[in-house]
Order: structure tokens, then C-alpha cells, then sequence
């Protein structure tokens, strides 16, 4: 009998082991998330009367259709990056719901007759291969910075865009028919041009007269880096 009690109790214990094993080597692989992207944006203008500042502007006046089939909206948490110049806006939004790499859209904006309008649209990519290698790196110690350039906006100007996750540096040239904003300060270049420092509200901004453009340099950077990127960007990339 105590023979067949431990044999009984030996069968036992190996199905338990047996179903044990069975069940792990039965659970599934974690399901790998799919890729979400941005299949449409879709902008429209905005009265000034119900947008009181560009971020607001920026967030009203877009929407984007991603590859899951969603419509999503910005929120002032999406607001990356904001810079001005005179009735020139650029807002830097992250688009929600895109996976697994972030996706930026940077809005170019104007002002007239109580309207913004969305001028121009910039898509980013943080692929270090996307980058134009033929540009100069902008700041001291700051080689992650992709580099896009040249794109040109209709009815405002061509633009040169530096930016990281966090940092956009925007460089662009826009007619005098852009009325610039009053000067803090002035500083020479390394080129001797004079160049002219003002506030925007949100960061120090830089611009100087070349033939009948304002070059522009903007950022959610320090004025010493603004002007160290004035001296190392030529403006005949911009092929004015």
C-alpha cells in the first residue's frame, strides 16, 4: 500500500509539473505596439478676436488624421517651442498619439485683417539621417541639433530650421515689408554688421537688414548662442 501511495503521489506531482511547464511554454509573446503616424493635417485660419496669442492661434487651427484612424487636437501641452517677429509667428507643436518616435510640426503664422493664417507647415523627424549635413552646426557644443533647411514659405520668407526634442532655433529672411520690432540693443557681428536684439515676450530674438530682407534668428536659446549662430550661418544659403 505505502508502495502504491508514492507512486500515485510521483504521478501526481509530475502532471502538475507537466501542466505547469505546459502553461508556460503556452503564454503569448507580448504584442508588439504598431507604428502610429500622421496620415493628414488639416489647418484652418483663426479670428485674432478668439486667439489672443500665436500658441492659441497654433492650437485652433489644426488637426491631424494618424494611420490608427484617430483625430487627434493640440492642447497647450503639445506648445514645443514659440517665437516672434514683428506679425511673423512660429509654434512648435508635438502631435499626440504618434508612436513610437515623436513627430513635430512647426506652423509658420501671420496676422491681417483679424485673421491668423497658417503660412507655411514644417513636418521634423528626429532621424539624425534626415539632418542636412552641408550646414554649419549653430552652437558651441551642440552637434545634435537636426538641421533642416531651405523652406520656403509663400508670401513670407525662407527658413532655416536647427532643433532637438527641446531647443528649436529658427533662422529666416522676410521682406522689410515685415515691420520689425523694436531693438533692445545692438551688437556687431564678426562681418561688422550691426545687428539688433529684441524680446518677443517669450525669448531674446536677433535680426539685421540684408538688401531689402530682415535675416531673423529665434530661439529658446541664451543671446550669447544667438549671436555665436549669427557669425557661423552665411546668409547666402538662403541664396537671396
Amino acid at each position: 500500500m505505502k508502495r502504491n501511495h508514492w507512486t500515485l503521489l510521483l504521478a501526481l506531482l509530475a502532471s502538475v509539473t507537466a501542466t505547469a511547464c505546459g502553461a508556460e511554454k503556452a503564454q503569448k509573446a507580448p504584442v508588439q505596439k504598431s507604428d502610429v503616424h500622421v496620415v493628414m493635417s488639416t489647418n484652418r485660419d483663426v479670428p485674432v478676436s478668439h486667439a489672443k496669442t500665436p500658441e492659441t492661434a497654433a492650437i485652433d487651427s489644426i488637426f491631424w488624421t494618424l494611420s490608427n484612424g484617430k483625430t487627434v487636437y493640440p492642447s497647450a501641452q503639445q506648445v514645443v517651442n514659440v517665437s516672434t517677429f514683428g506679425d511673423v509667428s512660429i509654434v512648435r507643436l508635438r502631435v499626440p498619439g504618434v508612436e513610437p518616435h515623436p513627430v513635430d510640426y512647426i506652423l509658420v503664422l501671420t496676422t491681417s485683417h483679424g485673421m491668423w493664417h497658417v503660412k507655411g507647415i514644417i513636418g521634423t523627424s528626429f532621424d539624425p539621417d534626415s539632418s542636412n549635413h552641408n550646414l554649419p552646426n549653430l552652437l558651441n557644443g551642440q552637434t545634435n541639433l537636426i538641421k533642416l533647411g531651405v523652406v520656403s514659405v509663400t508670401g513670407v520668407g525662407k527658413f532655416f530650421e536647427y532643433f532637438s526634442p527641446s531647443t528649436l532655433v529658427n533662422i529666416f529672411a522676410v521682406p522689410h515689408a515685415f515691420p520689425a520690432p523694436k531693438a533692445m540693443q545692438q551688437k556687431t557681428l564678426s562681418s561688422r554688421i550691426q545687428a539688433s536684439l529684441y524680446s518677443d515676450g517669450n525669448h531674446v530674438g536677433l535680426y539685421y537688414p540684408y538688401r531689402n530682407q530682415w535675416i531673423v534668428i529665434t530661439g529658446n536659446v541664451s543671446t550669447s548662442d544667438l549671436l555665436d549662430a549669427a557669425n557661423r550661418f552665411n546668409v547666402q544659403y538662403f541664396n537671396l
